[in-house]
Order: C-alpha cells, then sequence, then structure tokens
C-alpha cells in the first residue's frame, strides 16, 4: 500500500493518482512480509514505502549500474519493489489472519522473483473462473492472467526469446518439454503462493534475460528524453564518464610521449650500417 508516499511522481511529475495502480511502485528496503514477522530475528520494521511509476523506475534501477536508492527520499535502499496491489497485501498481511487472497474479491495472484540485485513482487490479475481444491489454489478461485507476461511487461523483456526463469537451479522457463505457457505461469504462481505461506526472505524464482532497449530516438516521447537526459547527470554516469576520458587521456598521452622519445632516440643514436 502506498504508505508514507508522496503524491507526485519524481520521474513523470504527475500525481500518483492519476496512474494506474498496476504500474504504480511502492518500493522497500526489506520483505514487508518477513520484517514485521515477530519470528523474524532482526526484527526490523518496514522502511520507506514511497512510491513511484513503475515503468519509469525500472529503467532507473536496471540501465544504470550501481547501487540504487528510493527515487523519492534517496535515503533508503531500493531492493524491494511491489505494485500496489502486492504491496497492500504483504502489509495487509503482517497484521491480519489471511487465507492467502492477495487482492480484493480474489481478482488475481502475486508472482515473486528475483531480478539482479532487486526481488519483484508483481500481481497477476485474474480472468476466467477456476475451480479447484489443490493446497495452493487457496490463494486464488479465478483462472489467472498470464504471469510471464506481466513479468516481461514490467521488465521490458521478450517473453518467447529473451527471457529466462530459474528454480532451484534449474531452468523452467523456456520449457523444452513443450508445455503451455499458461500451465508454466500456473506453476511459477504456485512457487510463488508457497513462497508467500512459508514467509520466505527472498523469493525462489529467478528471471534471466536482457531489457529491450528502444533503438530509434525520434519515436521517444520529450518526456523519454528529458529523462534520458536526467540519468546521464546521475553520480554514478557522471563519475563513469569521467574516469573513462581520464582512462583514455592517459594512455593517449603515453602514446604520445612513447612516440617523442622513440623519434628522439633514434635520432640521437641511429642505427649503425651493417657490413
Amino acid at each position: 500500500m502506498m504508505t508514507k508516499a508522496t503524491p507526485i511522481c519524481p520521474f513523470t511529475l504527475k500525481s500518483l493518482a492519476t496512474i494506474k495502480r498496476e504500474n504504480v511502485a511502492v518500493i522497500y528496503e526489506r520483505n514487508p512480509l518477513v520484517t514485521n514477522d515477530p519470528s523474524d530475528e532482526a526484527g526490523q520494521r518496514v522502511q520507506c514505502g514511497h512510491s513511484c511509476t513503475l515503468s519509469c523506475l525500472v529503467p532507473y534501477l536496471h540501465d544504470i549500474g550501481g547501487s540504487k536508492s528510493c527515487p523519492v527520499c534517496q535515503a533508503s535502499p531500493a531492493v524491494v519493489i511491489c505494485d500496489y496491489h502486492s504491496s497492500a497485501y504483504l502489509v495487509n498481511d503482517t497484521t491480519n489472519t489471511s487465507d492467502g487472497d492477495t487482492s480484493d474479491k480474489n481478482e488475481g495472484r502475486i508472482i515473486s522473483f528475483r531480478y539482479g540485485t532487486n526481488f519483484y513482487f508483481l500481481r497477476v490479475p485474474a480472468s476466467t473462473s477456476l475451480s479447484s481444491s489443490s493446497y495452493t489454489s487457496k490463494l486464488s478461485r479465478h483462472r489467472n492472467g498470464n504471469a510471464l507476461n506481466r513479468i516481461g511487461s514490467v521488465l521490458g523483456m521478450d517473453v518467447r526469446s529473451g527471457l529466462k526463469v530459474i528454480y532451484k537451479g534449474k531452468v523452467i522457463y523456456p520449457d523444452k518439454s513443450g508445455d503451455n505457457c499458461d500451465d508454466i505461469s500456473e506453476h511459477l504462481l504456485d512457487i510463488t503462493s508457497r513462497d508467500l505461506i512459508q514467509r520466505r526472505k527472498k523469493p525462489s524464482l529467478v528471471v534471466m534475460g536482457l531489457r529491450q532497449q528502444k533503438a530509434d530516438v525520434t519515436d521517444r516521447s520529450p518526456l523519454d528524453l528529458l529523462l534520458n537526459i536526467v540519468r546521464r547527470l546521475t553520480p554514478w554516469h557522471l563519475w563513469k564518464l569521467m574516469t573513462n576520458g581520464l582512462q583514455w587521456s592517459i594512455h593517449a598521452t603515453t602514446s604520445l610521449v612513447g612516440g617523442i622519445c622513440l623519434f628522439i632516440r633514434s635520432i640521437l643514436y641511429p642505427p649503425q650500417p651493417t657490413h
């Protein structure tokens, strides 16, 4: 839930009230599902909880090197990324006795995974009704949307060619056995359900793959260009440019001095003619 959230997104400068809830990101330093757990030895409360636009936060976290802090407060590390619905579930579940429903009226389930150094918790909306009595199906009484599509949409990956999902060291997507993507999606959601029930600190699923980059600058909106300029003015990017420039200058100077020394040496000590 959007606790301590500012009404304005630091990226778009728009009110968060005008953004769809699935595109609202809530940032935490630690997993809120376990930080308020009395059995957790750390016993530390949930940190941060600020909100911004999810589609702008992902490039900020992954397209520029270095560790990232919350773009709102710039004080708390941005480690756990939830969308609005999953954040509401994780925070409420620490204080309420829940049967595992991940949203109001059982409208979806949560998919959690690790990507890079970040943990993601995203809601996958439900579609048609599905009746089941399995243990993990208690987290949903509806047929769920595709978790793979939700992951690819948020991370900006091609689901069919640029995304891999690993579970316990084994690649479970793409699946060589040719299982249906919807069946794989249900399997991923079931794994997340067990993680939530067991209150695991880290998601069991690991997502790997390269994010798609926009090749044509002319297709970008003025806001995208402005955000790109702002990202290039970050201290980390400027430091990287300065170190690369310094290394190039040292290399060029060394080569120039070496050439001059070789020229002078050839004049002072010309090669002797061979007899």
